[in-house]
């Protein structure tokens, strides 16, 4: 019975053995993949974290410089809101999803807040542009519409533009001192007075009527917060009642942490996302195709648009058809979504940053030597008509067309006074109080960017009636300086890609 028994445990101590030796690689393979797993985590988690720390530092640098014009222009309070989105996403989506340990109820309350919140902020700096632009080129319209009476036209200027014509494409709309031809104006019972101007364009000579001057307010952030408050809290209200519904995503009795990206709990984010990408953001794109600004704010935002689109569509067709495939055993289908948010933070934030770094590393010594960035020659410009023309089209997309307009209204009418040799009429008079209301006045239109201590002394001489030609004059040196310190700079950049042909008995001009 001993032997028996010894047998039957020598046999019982094979079999094991056996089965021990067998079982070993499959044992040793899965503890490898277990710490190749664990490996990448960590990879994934420190790359979150480097890029979180850049985008953190790249959004306080950003946020230093906002009253600079390139970065006041790309709304740097909504750019700081679309960052943080951004990094909130990029940290689940690169880090936390991997780990297969984050909360998948967590999972689903974030990123149905916060990606909307993402895709709103890209659409509201879309709408800020778009309403920038508008009105830059309504004031011009208002201004080529509205023309200065003969009185205040110098000669010697309408004989140089009556002697050109434009080759080139700058605008949508034709340049001040060529649209002035000497054929009669129509008749007041003409039928084309009896045109209306089109809703989401404006050709006429009063900027109240503008669509989106007359909507002004929607650029105000207190309206931009409102309304993205309100289309925040329906989101909130669709994911509170997804968690009433959903036992998986449940708080008790455990929490769901594997697989959170699965799941009908998901439909009403995808199918949220999938308005913003199919609808907003094709005709978000749509409206800025046409729209023409010196600090590449367009580029970003359709670049944002596309990628954010392209990412999340890739992002859902793994979920859907990558389940059991090869790539999506070696790549987290989290990341598909994930490294796709991290190009969109660059565009958010970093890119804007470099922009506005002083002349793009030394860009400024460049301009110097090479197209002469001094003083002397913007002013030569300024006094060149047929350079200024083009000059005045370039501060369309600069969003600084009222700087040029003041700055020609009181060129003309002191050039036409000295000509006319009329320094106290009524007519200057008229036209100079004029001139306050149109861009020195703090309801003005055309309100220009001047020192409160400039604002105050017109102010005083306006209330006393003290209308004379060099009342203007240190506000125009002001704006001049404006133009020349931050205007010229850009135009000059643009210069050297893009240039306005002319041709006529003025080609000496150029």
């Amino acid at each position: 019975m001993q032997i028996v028994l010894k047998r039957s445990q020598s046999s019982y101590h094979l079999k094991v053995e056996s089965s021990s030796l067998r079982t070993y690689p499959k044992f040793r393979s899965e503890k490898f993949c277990t710490r190749e797993m664990e490996t990448v985590q960590i990879v994934l988690i420190i790359i979150a974290a480097i890029w979180n720390i850049h985008i953190i530092v790249s959004m306080a640098l950003l946020w230093q410089r906002r009253h600079l014009d390139t970065v006041r222009y790309r709304s740097p309070g909504l750019t700081c809101v679309s960052a943080v989105s951004s990094m909130v996403l990029i940290a689940i989506y690169v880090a936390l999803l991997p780990m297969q340990k984050f909360p998948c109820f967590l999972n689903l309350w974030i990123t149905s807040l916060v990606q909307p919140l993402l895709y709103l902020t890209i659409l509201a700096r879309a709408l800020r542009l778009l309403f920038f632009y508008q009105f830059s080129e309504a004031r011009l319209a208002v201004a080529l519409n509205k023309p200065e009476k003969s009185t205040y036209r110098p000669k010697s200027i309408i004989q140089i533009f009556t002697a050109s014509r434009r080759k080139s494409d700058g605008s949508a709309y034709e340049l001040h001192g060529l649209t002035d031809s000497p054929t009669p104006p129509l008749p007041s019972d003409s039928i084309v007075q009896d045109i209306p101007p089109p809703i989401w364009g404006y050709r006429g000579n009063d900027l109240s009527q503008n669509w989106y001057y007359r909507r002004r307010y929607m650029l105000s952030g207190q309206f931009i917060a409102t309304v993205i408050a309100m289309i925040l809290m329906f989101h909130l209200c669709v994911v509170f009642i997804v968690q009433l519904l959903s036992k998986r995503f449940a708080l008790y009795p455990a929490i769901h942490t594997e697989d959170c990206m699965r799941g009908w709990e998901y439909y009403p984010h995808d199918v949220f996302a999938c308005i913003y990408i199919l609808i907003f953001f094709p005709f978000l794109i749509y409206k800025l195709w046409s729209v023409k600004d010196a600090y590449g704010i367009r580029v970003e935002l359709i670049a944002t648009s596309l990628i954010s689109c392209i990412g999340f569509f890739i992002f859902l067709m793994t979920l859907i058809f990558g389940k059991d495939t090869s790539f999506s055993k070696d790549i987290p289908h989290s990341l598909w979504w994930g490294l796709p948010l991290m190009v969109v933070s660059f565009f958010t934030v970093t890119y804007p940053l470099i922009k506005c770094l002083p002349y793009s590393f030394s860009c400024s010594r460049r301009l110097s030597s090479e197209t002469e960035y001094t003083m002397e020659v913007f002013e030569s410009l300024l006094n060149n008509p047929i350079q200024f023309e083009s000059f005045k089209l370039f501060t369309v997309s600069d969003f600084t067309i009222e700087n040029t307009l003041f700055y020609e209204r009181c060129r003309n009418i002191a050039l036409s006074a000295q000509e006319a040799n009329c320094n106290n009429s009524i007519d200057v008079a008229t036209e100079l109080q004029e001139i306050y209301n149109t861009f020195i006045k703090t309801t003005a239109e055309f309100q220009v960017n001047l020192e409160s201590e400039t604002r105050k002394s017109l102010l005083d001489k306006v209330e006393k009636e003290l209308f004379t030609l060099d009342m203007y004059e240190s506000a125009v040196e002001e704006i001049k300086f404006l133009m020349f310190r931050n205007t010229y700079l850009r135009y000059l950049t643009q210069a050297k890609t893009r240039r306005v042909d002319w041709e006529g008995k003025s080609e000496g001009f150029i």
